[in-house]
Order: structure tokens, then sequence, then C-alpha cells
């Protein structure tokens, strides 16, 4: 049985529609619809997509893979997904800026120098909090 398969039988189990998987699994609907497309292989869908569907089915992440269930606590799985929804806007912003970074010219050694004092310029946060902590 495909990951597509077992994800399409408990919602059938549940009676639930690709509407009601969207709201459960706080993914985006176009997110959800394209991994309905027919044209698109299960095996091809990233975790991090599919560890809010497992959720939002209430089955366990490995029995959508396919794999042996691991008895992992539940207090485990909730500071997962806390990662994951704390990194979530992390992962966007990096995603931005590489895509800002592929269009930038390759930097000579002497221009990546002066860009790093033009960096060490900027107020560090973190060492000014600690200035006036004391």
């Amino acid at each position: 049985m495909t990951i597509m398969e077992r994800i399409k039988k408990i919602m059938d189990e549940k009676n639930l529609t690709k509407a009601d998987l969207v709201r459960l699994s706080g993914l985006k609907k176009p997110t959800i619809y394209r991994i309905f497309d027919e044209s698109i292989d299960g095996s091809k869908i990233r975790i991090e997509t599919l560890a809010p569907i497992a959720k939002a089915l209430d089955v366990d992440l490995d029995y959508l893979l396919g794999k042996e269930p691991v008895n992992v606590p539940p207090s485990f799985m909730e500071m997962t997904q806390k990662i994951y929804e704390a990194t979530k806007g992390a992962r966007k912003q990096v995603e931005e800026i590489s895509k800002i970074l592929e269009k930038l010219p390759k930097l000579s050694e002497e221009q990546i120098y002066q860009l790093n004092l033009y960096i060490k310029l900027f107020p560090d946060k973190d060492n000014n909090k600690k200035d006036t902590d004391d």
C-alpha cells in the first residue's frame, strides 16, 4: 500500500474530506490538493508535509510511511510538533534568502572580506543586551 493509499484509506474510515484535512493539518489548501494529484508520487511528499497530516489523521507517521511503528512517548511527539511550528517561519526566510543569494553574482575574496567588515558594523542585539544587564 502506498502513502497516498494509506492517507485515503484513513480519510475514508473517518469520513474526512480534503477540506477537513486542510483544516485539521494546518497545511495550505494548495498543498493538500497537490498531494492528491494522481501524477505526484507519494514517496516524494516531504516529511514536513506528512507529519501534520499524520497528526491530523491521528496516526503514526511511520504508518503513513509503511514502516513498523516506533514506540515514541507522546511528549516527544508534542515537542517535535512545537519545534516544527517554531521553525516554520525561519524555513520560509531561509528559502527566500537562498533565492536572493542565487541571483547574486559570485563574490571575490576581497568583496567577501569587505562585506564581512560591513556586517560587523551592525549592532549585535545579544552583545548590547549583555552590556546593559551588567
